[in-house]
């Protein structure tokens, strides 16, 4: 099974969450990645083209 990262997950690990349960899903999620296979939406490799 792939993970599907999108922004708001990648942008809970950047800006400080202040409700516990969301940096709690935020730091799992960073565990998981470690272990599994993610994938992200097409659109964010579109930067890397122009």
């Amino acid at each position: 099974m792939s993970l599907v990262l999108d922004a708001s997950a990648a942008l809970a690990w950047i800006f400080e969450r202040t409700d516990p349960g969301e940096k709690a899903l935020a730091e799992r999620l960073l565990d998981e990645i470690a272990t599994q296979p993610m994938r992200v939406p097409s659109l964010w490799h579109r930067g890397e083209r122009g």
